[in-house]
């Protein structure tokens, strides 16, 4: 018996490969984003540590508040950075994965070609042999009536 050979079978590797690097390139940009509301979620949790420690001073070094106003100032601002930085980031996320879902797609378009082709192989062969079997019983038990049994007990 023959085996089943899908005739496009490097376009289906090719479209395998294609869709893992897509993958890859999708998991990176979303690992970057992650890093990027990490950094906004650090930098906002010691700007509010800073407000928190202004606040309970009662009696603030002057001094010392114009620094922690610098200091908020310029945290608010590496914030704003990292936030449009992160919007970008998520900008190349999205794009990232419609990359990943058409390369899918056109994957799963072959994967179904190839397991329609097989389907159809199988019942060919399927009628083949069992077009094989009826000539055999035909021929080992001559010219039956129909209502002779093939295989008498």
């Amino acid at each position: 018996m023959k085996k089943f050979d899908f005739d496009l079978k490097k376009v289906l590797k090719v479209r395998t490969i294609r869709e893992e690097l897509a993958q890859a390139e999708f998991l990176k940009a979303r690992q970057q984003a992650r890093q990027l509301e990490d950094e906004v979620d650090n930098l906002a949790c010691v700007q509010e540590k800073v407000y928190d420690h202004i606040r309970k001073k009662s009696n603030p070094d002057p001094e010392m508040a114009l620094q922690a106003r610098r200091y908020l100032k310029h945290n608010r601002q590496e914030i704003d950075n990292l936030q449009e930085n992160l919007s970008q980031q998520k900008e190349v996320v999205y794009e990232r994965r419609e990359e990943l879902r058409k390369k899918s797609q056109k994957k799963q378009a072959m994967e179904r070609l190839k397991e329609n082709q097989s389907e159809v192989y199988y019942k060919e062969l399927q009628k083949d042999q069992q077009k094989i079997i009826d000539d055999l019983a035909r021929h080992f038990t001559g010219s039956l009536d129909e209502d002779e049994d093939v295989f008498p007990l």
